[in-house]
């Protein structure tokens, strides 16, 4: 009577503690341990069930936020990346909600697929991929035009300072998850299927308040006022490097240009770099320079983008000083490969000259300019009945 007493008391007694101790643990923190309403089995490796037979899936970062969130700190919110199970405070609802928290747990299969129990593997539903279906799939796998990257890697601004402790309770959580296409030069749309058509200037709406076109100024200055001692004869060459990005998406980078204390020189070599880019990013352009040596310490290079091809305000060139200062132990100069805004007391800065006044503008800079329809398919302008040329900037009937 005594034994089967004591062992109703100890029934009690362990049901009383696991109904008050149980908590909801994720498989990753368990390792081969799998804690099921407070009965645990220990599996060998990778593997769960009562016999042990199921092999356990791949985690992830779910793709849905889950149904079992709780201000009191007890939900699947509990084992979200940067929740209250990690910090030192743990939950407290009076100073905590569930934004300093995510509401996207870690599931099997990242809550986008059904696991297989034979193999382990995640069988993942249309549109995922990846190990636990932990990302995206990109559409059309960029139609062989463009390459499938993360949110993180196609815009940097999809990075937060505080992360990883609040990345995922914002609206960046998807940033190593969500793909994307990031298009080959001269193709757009979110499967890259489509062609860019040329841009042209619109020529029925220009007139002189409109006619503007683009004009970069590239600055090179010395606050130490030794700007004429740079570029000496006898002194270490400088070289700088400009980059431009035209409108079908090609990014270029100039080969190294030297800059030097004579104006027309300085001029002649930004155009020739300029015009020199491959696919003819910038069929022809004019540049103008000033050196003030003697005063302010500046060289002043005006670049015009007059060409028909590049017409309206263009993308900001970027200029960087290129240079090396370790010298080769045989005393030749190694090559320069390391590009910077400045170098040791010379600066390099570009901006957009402003218009004249506020009644001014730029020429367009449209697709066919307006005077045509794209044909996407090919990338070729469809002008309407009398305009002509590549981007339909020519006007062939005067009325």
């Amino acid at each position: 009577m005594k034994l089967a007493l004591s062992l109703s008391l100890m029934a009690t007694t362990a049901s009383a503690s696991t109904l008050t101790a149980w908590q909801p643990k994720p498989h990753s923190s368990l390792g081969s341990t799998s804690e099921r309403f407070g009965v645990q089995s220990v599996c060998e490796g990778q593997y769960m069930g009562a016999d042990c037979t199921e092999k356990v899936c791949a985690y992830g970062l779910s793709a849905t936020s889950s149904p079992f969130l709780s201000e009191a700190g007890e939900g699947d919110n509990r084992w979200a990346p940067g929740s209250n199970q990690y910090v030192t405070d743990h939950f407290n609802g009076g100073t905590r909600t569930l934004k300093d928290g995510g509401v996207h747990s870690y599931t099997e299969c990242s809550s986008q697929g059904i696991c297989d129990r034979l193999t382990g593997t995640c069988q993942c539903f249309d549109g995922f991929s990846g190990k636990g279906c932990r990302r995206t799939e990109c559409p059309n796998d960029c139609s062989g035009h463009g390459m499938c990257n993360r949110n993180v890697d196609a815009n940097e601004d999809y990075e937060v300072s505080d992360a990883p402790d609040h990345f995922y309770a914002t609206q960046y959580w998807d940033g190593v998850k969500t793909m994307r296409c990031e298009c080959d030069r001269g193709f757009e749309g979110a499967d890259c299927s489509m062609r860019i058509c040329p841009h042209g200037d619109d020529v029925l709406t220009t007139c002189a308040a409109d006619s503007n076109y683009d004009i970069q100024v590239i600055t090179f200055s010395d606050p130490s006022g030794d700007l004429n001692t740079q570029l000496a004869a006898d002194a270490a060459p400088l070289y700088y490097t400009l980059s431009f990005e035209d409108h079908f998406g090609g990014q270029y980078k100039t080969r190294p240009i030297s800059l030097n204390d004579v104006e027309n020189q300085n001029a002649l070599d930004a155009q020739a770099a300029l015009e020199g880019l491959p696919n003819s990013a910038i069929p022809s352009v004019q540049v103008t320079s000033v050196n003030d040596l003697s005063g302010l310490s500046q060289v002043t290079l005006s670049i015009s983008f007059t060409d028909p091809a590049t017409t309206g305000k263009q993308n900001s060139l970027a200029a960087n000083i290129v240079y090396d200062a370790d010298v080769c132990t045989e005393g030749g100069q190694t090559p320069y490969i390391t590009n910077d805004a400045a170098y040791d007391t010379v600066t390099v800065s570009v901006h957009h000259q402003a218009l004249t006044d506020a009644e001014s503008s730029y020429e367009e800079n449209v697709p066919c300019g307006n005077r045509g329809i794209c044909d996407a398919s090919v990338g070729t302008c469809e002008c309407f009945e009398g305009h002509t040329g590549e981007a339909c900037e020519i006007q062939s009937v005067f009325v």
